[in-house]
């Protein structure tokens, strides 16, 4: 049984690699997303820190510390648009690929 699954995953490398760039995207893409997830709860806990001052804190802290989120949340929206799209593209031409190598692997028996 080992075999056959570390034959299987070689035979889908070999035709993934000819999508290196795409592989790139599509893990590119959910590292910055998975990066900003753990960002932005930082800024959060900044803006409630100063929200909750005695004074009030500042009004121009609080929108910047907004409009930081609010870049930080349109980079992992486009990280993972990037994402997505690349997948898109990758699976269905990396299967196309697989279905002709069996076919032609069954056309040699």
């Amino acid at each position: 049984m080992k075999s056959s699954t570390s034959s299987t995953l070689r035979i889908f490398w070999r035709h993934a690699r000819k999508y290196k760039t795409l592989l790139f995207l599509i893990f590119g893409g959910v590292t910055g997303v998975s990066l900003v997830n753990v960002i932005v709860p930082l800024y959060l806990k900044k803006f409630f820190d100063i929200l909750v001052q005695p004074n009030g804190g500042s009004a121009d802290a609080l929108l910047g510390i907004l409009f930081a989120i609010l870049g930080f949340e349109l980079v992992s929206w486009a990280c993972w648009r990037v994402s997505t799209f690349s997948a898109a593209y990758f699976e269905p031409n990396v299967a196309m690929d697989l279905y002709n190598t069996v076919f032609q692997y069954l056309h040699r028996h």
